[in-house]
């Protein structure tokens, strides 16, 4: 089976993750999987050298933008056999689908966040959607309660890295970096500190746990990081 996912994003980050290592999941179970990137970025710059990364999409968002990408990908779709294309996100899918129109390729669309529901153009690219996956389950009930869909909907969750996300001890000078003591159970937290992430939650449930060998250790940043530290003051967690 050959895939061939498309992400619009042009920063390692959000959605344009996710479909990264999902696309390297698949490659490692035996699917000949690829995906299309946004060119010149930062993303396709990381990915470089990498033989299933095609940079494929436009950096721009204007009118002349979507219609280059519309054609480039109809080129690409005919002049190559792809069994399925799978989009991440609302610009992606509407150039899928336009890209589609007159061939027999089934395509996909991911949901990575509830805003994605929310866009009036996107009502048209649902449409022309084979199926939809989500990253959790609480967004497809989501989706599901709203939309009603006819066409199949599953989870395609992110996948993690076990070799590099592993419950397992570190090294001693990383501890030392962070300030975190040798004996502590650290719980961790990797993203843009900005409102709605949860930050503020994982504090609270710190300073109820009221166990001083439990550290939150919250790496990232963003407009939230002022404002949690203030709330980490008050609680009495900031150490």
């Amino acid at each position: 089976m050959r895939v061939l996912h498309l992400t619009a994003g042009t920063k390692w980050t959000g959605p344009a993750a996710v479909s990264v290592g999902q696309v390297t999941a698949l490659r490692d179970a035996g699917v000949e999987a690829e995906i299309a990137v946004t060119r010149a970025s930062p993303l396709a710059e990381r990915l470089s050298g990498e033989g299933w990364v095609r940079p494929l999409l436009a950096p721009g968002r204007r009118p002349r933008d979507f219609l280059l990408d519309v054609a480039v990908l109809n080129e690409t779709l005919a002049r190559e056999r792809f069994d399925l294309v799978h989009s991440h996100s609302t610009h992606d899918h509407m150039i899928a689908s336009a890209a589609l129109s007159g061939l027999a390729v089934p395509l996909v669309r991911s949901f990575h966040h509830e805003s994605g529901f929310r866009p009036l153009l996107s009502s048209w690219g649902r449409r022309r959607a084979a199926g939809f996956a989500f990253s959790s389950a609480a967004l497809q009930s989501a989706f599901v309660s709203r939309f009603s869909p006819k066409e199949p909907c599953g989870r395609f969750p992110p996948v993690a890295d076990v070799a590099l996300f592993r419950p397992e001890p570190r090294e001693p000078d990383l501890r030392q970096e962070f300030g975190v003591p040798s004996p502590a159970f650290v719980v961790g937290t990797v993203g843009k500190m900005a409102p709605g992430r949860g930050h503020d939650i994982a504090l609270r449930i710190l300073a109820a746990s009221r166990d001083p060998n439990i550290v939150l250790l919250h790496v990232g940043k963003g407009e939230a990081r002022d404002r949690l530290w203030q709330l980490a003051r008050s609680l009495g967690v900031a150490d």
